[in-house]
C-alpha cells in the first residue's frame, strides 16, 4: 500500500460526472439557438407586416399565432405600431422593443 494514487473507479467516477456536465451545457446552449432564431423570425414578421401595410395602405396586423403579447401587434397606414411594448420569448435572453410612432423595432439583451 505504499503506491499512492487513484483507482480506477474514482477516475470512471470523475469522467462520468464530467460527461454529465458538458452534456447539460450543450443542450443548453441549442435552445439557446433556437430561441435566438424565434427572436429573429419574428424580427422579419414584423417587418414584413409594416412593409404590407405601406404598400397597401392599410391596417395590417400580425397574425396572433406568431407572437404572445398583452396588446396586438397593428401597423396603421403610414406604417406605424399601433402601441410600443416589449415582446420576449419564453427562457430567452432576447427581446424585441416596438417603437410607438416610427414603426420601427430593435433586438436587446437582458
Amino acid at each position: 500500500m505504499l503506491n499512492k494514487g487513484f483507482t480506477m473507479i474514482e477516475v470512471l467516477t470523475v469522467v462520468l460526472i464530467m460527461s454529465l456536465f458538458t452534456l447539460l451545457f450543450i443542450s443548453n446552449k441549442n435552445v439557446t439557438y433556437s430561441n435566438q432564431i424565434s427572436i429573429y423570425n419574428l424580427s422579419n414578421n414584423l417587418i414584413n407586416t409594416q412593409i404590407e401595410s405601406l404598400k397597401n395602405r392599410n391596417k395590417n396586423c400580425l397574425l396572433k399565432e406568431s407572437v404572445i403579447s398583452k396588446f396586438p401587434i397593428c401597423f396603421n397606414y403610414n406604417g406605424n405600431i399601433n402601441i410600443s411594448q416589449n415582446i420576449s420569448l419564453i427562457d430567452n435572453d432576447l427581446f424585441i422593443t416596438l417603437y410607438l410612432g416610427a414603426g420601427t423595432h430593435e433586438i436587446k439583451q437582458r
